[in-house]
C-alpha cells in the first residue's frame, strides 16, 4: 500500500472487522448451546444471524469505497481476488436466503467493480466487466444452491418429523407393551388366586359333601366309601377289621324333653368324645339320628378281638360319662354292637356290649 499507513479510518477498519468475526462466532457459539433448550428462539437467532452477515458485508463494501486509490495494482488484484473467493463462498454459505446472497454479492463485487469502471484504463475496464459477470452468474448460481438447499432442508425437517413420529411411536408401543405385560401378570395372579379359591372351595365342597354338617364326622355317604375300602385292604393284606355300631341309650328322652338344642349339644359332645378315644387311623361316622359307626383296622393276631371289646369298652365309659349344658347335666348310655371279620370273606358274626 503507498501513502498513509498509518491512516486512522484504515487503521479503525483493520480493528472493527476482526471484532465483527469474534462477535459473529461467539453468537454462533451460543446459538448452538440455545438450540439444545426447548425455549430457543430460532427467528431471533436468523435475525443475529443475518445482521452479522450484513455488518461484515458493509466492511468489504466500504473497503474499494474508501482506499481504492491508495492501493497499488497487486493491492487491487489481492482484493479482487479475496471478494471473489469470498462471493463464491456465500453462494453455498447463504443459500437458504437467496435475497441476503444477492445483497452480499453485491456489497462484495459491485463497489469493486464500479471503482474499477470510473478509474480509466483499460485493465481497469476489464476488472469492472469480470466484477460485473462474475455478480450476474453468480446470482443466477444461487437460484439452483438455493432450490438444493431448500429442498435439503425441507426433507431434514421431514426425516426429523418422521424419527420423531417412530420415536413417539417406539414409545407408545412400549408403553402400551408394559401395560400388556402389567395386565398379563394381573390377570395371571387374578387366575392363580381364583384356582386357589376354587381348589379351596372345591376342597371345602368335597369335604362337606362327606361330612356330617352337625358333628364333623363322616356321613353314611362317605361311611360306605370308607368300610369298600378297608375291606379291600384287608382283602389285599390279610388283615382284619372291626365295625362298631354306637347306639345312645336315654337320648331321645333327652332331645324330648329338654329340646333340640341339647339334642345337639349331646351329640356334639359323643362325636368329640369317639374322636378322643379311637386311634388316629379309626374311621368315624354318623350314621343318622342318635347312632355312630366306626371302622378298626387291626392283625390277624389272636388278640384282634380283644382289641376291639377294649375299645369299645372305653367308649361305652366315656359316652356315659355327664354331658354339662347351660348349667345342667344329663347321662345317656350306650349299646355297642361289633362286627369282627376275620378273614373279610367270612360270614360277619356280631355281637352286642350291653351296659
Amino acid at each position: 500500500m503507498r501513502g498513509r499507513h498509518a491512516s486512522v479510518a484504515l487503521v479503525t477498519w483493520l480493528c472493527v472487522m476482526p471484532l465483527i468475526v469474534v462477535v459473529r462466532a461467539i453468537d454462533l457459539s451460543d446459538a448452538r448451546k440455545r438450540r439444545r433448550a426447548d425455549d430457543w428462539d430460532g427467528r431471533a437467532g436468523t435475525r443475529r444471524f443475518i445482521r452479522g452477515v450484513l455488518a461484515g458485508a458493509a466492511g468489504w463494501a466500504a473497503l474499494p469505497l474508501l482506499y481504492f486509490n491508495e492501493f497499488s495494482q497487486l493491492e487491487l488484484a489481492t482484493l479482487v481476488i479475496v471478494v471473489c473467493a469470498m462471493a463464491c463462498g456465500s453462494v453455498t454459505v447463504l443459500a437458504a436466503d437467496r435475497r441476503l446472497v444477492i445483497v452480499f454479492l453485491a456489497a462484495l463485487l459491485l463497489p469493486s467493480s464500479l471503482m474499477f469502471f470510473v478509474t480509466p484504463g483499460p485493465q481497469h475496464a476489464l476488472l469492472s466487466a469480470l466484477g460485473l459477470i462474475t455478480f450476474v452468474v453468480l446470482s443466477s448460481t444461487s437460484r439452483v444452491s438455493h432450490n438444493a438447499t431448500m429442498t435439503a432442508i425441507r426433507l431434514n425437517r421431514k426425516n426429523q418429523a418422521l424419527m420423531a413420529d417412530m420415536d413417539r411411536e417406539r414409545r407408545s408401543t412400549e408403553h402400551a407393551n408394559a401395560e400388556l405385560l402389567a395386565a398379563q401378570s394381573s390377570l395371571m395372579k387374578t387366575l392363580e388366586t381364583l384356582e386357589d379359591r376354587i381348589a379351596k372351595r372345591t376342597a371345602d365342597l368335597a369335604r362337606l359333601a362327606s361330612r356330617d354338617a352337625l358333628t364333623g364326622l363322616y356321613n353314611r355317604a362317605a361311611l360306605t366309601d370308607r368300610l369298600n375300602a378297608a375291606i379291600a385292604e384287608a382283602e389285599r393284606t390279610n388283615v382284619s377289621i372291626a365295625v362298631l355300631f354306637v347306639d345312645l341309650d336315654a337320648f331321645k328322652e333327652v332331645n324330648d324333653l329338654k329340646g333340640h338344642m341339647w339334642g345337639d349339644h349331646v351329640l356334639s359332645e359323643v362325636a368329640h368324645r369317639l374322636l378322643a378315644l379311637v386311634p388316629p387311623d379309626c374311621v368315624c361316622a354318623r350314621w343318622g339320628g342318635d347312632e355312630f359307626v366306626l371302622i378298626l383296622s387291626g392283625s390277624d393276631a389272636p388278640g384282634a378281638t380283644h382289641q376291639a371289646d377294649a375299645v369299645a369298652t372305653r367308649l361305652r365309659q366315656s359316652v356315659a360319662e355327664e354331658i354339662t349344658f347351660e348349667a345342667e347335666t344329663v347321662r345317656v348310655d350306650a349299646t355297642i354292637g361289633i362286627d369282627q371279620n376275620r378273614q373279610v370273606v367270612r360270614r360277619r358274626r356280631a355281637k352286642r356290649v350291653r351296659p
